[in-house]
């Protein structure tokens, strides 16, 4: 990331050259509607659809530039400028009107050549593409809006969320749920539980609070297989702790004093009606599960982001 121009890297413009680039790139975008309530581009000449065009990739460029900066407080986001910030769903709707008209001038190109040099058809988003939602980022949003301490139970009390900030955290956790979304519901259970009392976590690190949610449902998903299977839960956890879905199930760390020839007795005492009636039976079932179980429901919740 930049930070005052960038450290060891070619000279790049300063952060305050780059935020007034992206104030005035911002003020242009937003001389257009993006929903049904006001003056369509749609319905605009070809030209004013070419400014548009023209303009919004201007936007999208220096959006990209100015999140390089550790200048821009993640906390605060884009509202630290001086202007509102952007929720998922105004980004959808912005980038879904900008590639409907881009595609509009694609299917009508001016007879003269050299006007169709007035805009770059083959310009890529940057800062609309599939965005991932950092998790810390998140976090930080809801942390802002946590009183710093319980002394003061007053405070505390009459700390107060606003629905815009409602929506905003919603609108991120949903993006969120689309690439991680077991992460996300547990993220969303903790935002609940905040929402309904704000002072009970005055004081609070929220990323504390959502790494022990999430080690508490951890431990719930390995006992749930490891009392289905009639395994140790302790080396399970050392399995799935180590686990590299790459290697075959024989070939994992701590696989095979996972499955015991004991703990194999232990399942068929408690189900003797089981298909898995033969030891060899149960190990490649367990195998066989331990990897889903790793896929599915734990590496998305310990292979995150640092």
């Amino acid at each position: 990331m930049y930070s005052n121009g960038g450290e060891k890297y070619a000279v790049a413009p300063s952060w305050e050259e780059s935020k007034q680039s992206y104030i005035s790139a911002r003020s242009k975008i937003e001389m257009y509607s993006f929903d049904a309530d006001g003056p369509s581009i749609y319905d605009a000449s070809k030209e004013e659809k070419k400014k548009f065009v023209k303009a919004f990739q201007e936007f999208d460029k220096a959006l990209a530039a100015i999140k390089t900066y550790d200048e821009l407080d993640t906390e605060e986001g884009l509202m630290q400028l001086g202007v509102s910030d952007i929720t998922p769903d105004d980004w959808e709707a912005m980038r879904g009107v900008y590639e409907d008209i881009l595609d509009d001038l694609r299917k009508d190109p001016d007879e003269d050549p050299d006007h169709n040099d007035d805009i770059d058809d083959e310009y890529e988003l940057e800062s609309f593409g599939q965005k991932e939602i950092d998790e810390r980022y998140i976090m930080n949003l809801i942390q802002a809006f946590l009183p710093e301490s319980s002394n003061n139970q007053e405070e505390a009390s009459s700390n107060e969320i606003s629905p815009e900030t409602v929506k905003e955290i919603n609108g991120h956790i949903d993006e969120l749920a689309k690439t991680n979304e077991l992460l996300a519901e547990i993220m969303r259970k903790l935002w609940q539980q905040i929402l309904q009392d704000p002072a009970k976590y005055a004081g609070k690190q929220v990323d504390e609070l959502l790494e022990s949610l999430i080690d508490q449902e951890l431990q719930s998903i390995m006992r749930e297989f490891a009392d289905k299977y009639k395994v140790d839960y302790d080396q399970f956890r050392y399995v799935m702790a180590n686990y590299d879905p790459k290697l075959k199930g024989n070939k994992q760390k701590g696989m095979n004093d996972l499955l015991d020839k004991e703990r194999f007795v232990d399942y068929l005492n408690d189900n003797p009606d089981s298909d898995l009636n033969k030891p060899y039976r149960w190990k490649s079932e367990v195998r066989e599960q331990a990897k889903q179980y790793y896929v599915d429901k734990i590496g998305p919740l310990i292979n995150r982001e640092a």
